[in-house]
């Protein structure tokens, strides 16, 4: 494990520096640096989006997911601490020419302001955002404000960084000499059991999508075929992975290195 950023500002500042350029160095976007595994993500929350919702979501980055969420829903908002994500996110949605759909900055750690100006959501969607917090009580705070700002009724769709998960592909990659995918320094992974246990105290937990199909085969089976050249994030490999995720093939295959999949929670009433 990398060391971790010690505060929120320090991972802030890592965004900030981030936003200000559309792609990194290697092509790719810097809050989707595997655009497969967004794209199985984004699927999986998909499934259990409706027309006539009205969805907030939540570290919505430069706001790609958000459009496509939007295209289902007819209406979105999109949250975002970084001003130059927001900026983008705008940018994107007049290039779409979508409407109905609203782009602000805020703080996951204080959605009153949203609330307020919005009321409450039918849906609300994170793709790694929780653990762009530093520890696990800002985390579960922020679980809180989920719960305050959804509907009874409504919807969490949740895709974090699950501890669980990356220990258990860590374990495959091991038994293979590859080395362990480490914990960049401005997230924090999540413990699934914790998580779910929190989450419990507001929310029914009805579904769960996994993921680790795609973990394995991109994380274990490509780094193996490629050697000795290093992976890569584009490779056909990771998009014939997620085809088959998305058809819902083997959809229990590999759980045990699942370290982003989907909780369906739907808050109580």
């Amino acid at each position: 494990m990398s060391e971790q950023f010690p505060n929120i500002e320090q991972i802030k500042k890592h965004w900030e520096s981030a936003a200000r350029q559309s792609l990194d160095a290697a092509g790719l976007r810097p809050t989707a640096r595997d655009p497969y595994l967004q794209s199985v993500i984004e699927t999986a929350m998909a499934r259990f989006l409706t027309p006539g919702q009205k969805l907030l979501d939540l570290g919505c980055g430069d706001g790609l997911s958000t459009l496509r969420f939007a295209r289902i829903t007819g209406q979105a908002v999109g949250v975002d601490y970084v001003a130059d994500f927001i900026k983008a996110a705008r940018e994107h949605a007049a290039a779409a020419g979508i409407e109905n759909i609203h782009f602000e900055t805020g703080n996951i750690l204080d959605l009153e302001p949203i609330r307020q100006n919005f009321g409450a959501f039918d849906t609300i969607t994170t793709i790694r955002c929780l653990i762009n917090l530093p520890d696990w009580p800002h985390q579960a705070a922020a679980l809180e404000q989920v719960a305050l700002t959804l509907q009874p009724g409504g919807l969490y769709l949740a895709s974090e960084g699950w501890l669980e998960g990356l220990e258990g592909l860590n374990l495959y990659r091991g038994q293979l000499q590859l080395p362990a995918i480490p914990v960049v320094g401005y997230n924090c992974f999540i413990s699934r059991a914790r998580f779910a246990a929190e989450a419990q105290k507001y929310f029914e937990i009805i579904d769960y999508v996994n993921l680790g199909l795609y973990l394995f085969l991109s994380r274990v089976v490509q780094p193996l075929f490629t050697r000795p050249e290093p992976p890569s994030h584009t490779h056909h490999l990771n998009e014939v992975a997620a085809e088959i995720v998305n058809r819902g093939i083997m959809a229990a295959a590999f759980d045990s290195c699942d370290y982003c999949g989907t909780y369906i929670l739907r808050k109580r009433g």
